[in-house]
């Protein structure tokens, strides 16, 4: 059994790679709880389940233009970890156009 560490590092390199599809469906648990800081009219801040994460990555890759990716981390924190993503990106259909998120 690969540590939490060791699944952070997996993470991380999947992520890198532009491989989050993989990494959620090798990494993620069935029982996942995905918390976002805020919520927005096409996305509730909480979900639950795999297939919900499955659904969120697929709409935010459908629904974004990525200029730049950046993943850094793992970081220990008890019994887990942090991962800190940074996208410069410019949504479909948006009015306000290019922006950066995961930006301190």
């Amino acid at each position: 059994m690969a540590t939490t560490m060791e699944i952070g590092k997996k993470l991380v390199d999947l992520c890198r790679q532009g491989k989050a599809m993989e990494a959620i469906t090798t990494l993620y648990s069935p029982n996942i709880v995905s918390l976002e800081a805020t919520s927005s009219p096409a996305m509730p801040a909480r979900m639950e389940g795999l297939g919900a994460i499955k659904e969120k990555t697929e709409w935010w890759e459908k629904n974004h233009e990525v200029h730049k990716a950046e993943v850094e981390g793992p970081w220990p924190h008890g019994d887990r970890f942090i991962v800190r993503f940074k996208f410069d990106v410019t949504g479909q259909g948006r009015s306000h156009g290019r922006q950066t998120h995961g930006d301190g």
